[in-house]
């Protein structure tokens, strides 16, 4: 099946992809974290994505991290994520 990306906002100026990752590496379907640069400065512009293969380890996520201590925030959004079945 297509791995399932999150949208990651709020990301602090020094999070990068390996903090990112360990903060979802408990997840045991997690994949990939990505933070989105500035390709001519390389500063963070503030977001990024996640991954997962399972769709369940994908909405457990969305639950659980969002909003946790100042690392990140899920942007709201109006698409729903993917059933957990």
């Amino acid at each position: 099946s297509e791995p399932l990306g999150a949208p990651l906002g709020t990301l602090g100026r020094f999070v990068n992809d390996e903090i990112l990752g360990r903060a979802f590496g408990r997840f045991p379907s997690f994949l990939k974290a990505k933070v989105i640069r500035d390709k001519r400065t390389g500063k963070t512009k503030g977001y990024g994505f996640v991954s997962f293969k399972d769709p369940g380890d994908y909405v457990r996520a969305m639950r659980e991290m969002n909003g946790t201590g100042s690392l990140l925030v899920f942007p709201s959004s109006s698409q729903s994520p993917p059933s957990a079945s």
